[in-house]
């Protein structure tokens, strides 16, 4: 186990990890009343179908956010699942160490700030 990361902090992450993944799950059932995308699709089609192209931006807006929200529970879910191994806390791309303050405050963080920005230069260019 990395000494940047002693076992109580892993501990208080893991924690951390499990309380953000539970109000991320809470609040996805909320988004979509307890139905699947595929459910709140068809009703909004069926409810209002003469006026689907009003109602189209508000659903592209729903699915992106409801899509973003399980890309972070996934992440969350991998964090939780590793956050006890050698390799957490470790930079995915660089290897150095990613403090504990910055995984407190995003514990499923997989590059140092560092990475992370090079990271989102280079998607942001590809778009």
């Amino acid at each position: 186990m990395p000494a940047h990361l002693s076992l109580t902090q892993r501990h208080e992450i893991a924690q951390q990890l499990r309380d953000k993944l539970q109000q991320l799950q809470a609040q996805q059932i909320q988004h979509q009343e307890g139905q699947s995308r595929v459910d709140v699709a068809r009703d909004q089609y069926e409810t209002d179908w003469d006026d689907a192209a009003q109602h189209a931006p508000g659903l592209a807006v729903d699915r992106s956010l409801f899509d973003i929200e399980v890309k972070q529970a996934d992440a969350m879910a991998r964090a939780l699942e590793h956050v006890m191994d050698d390799s957490y806390g470790l930079c995915k791309d660089c290897r150095a160490e990613i403090p504990f303050e910055r995984l407190r405050v995003e514990p499923e963080a997989v590059r140092c700030v560092g990475c992370e920005t090079r990271h989102e230069r280079l998607l942001a260019g590809m778009r």
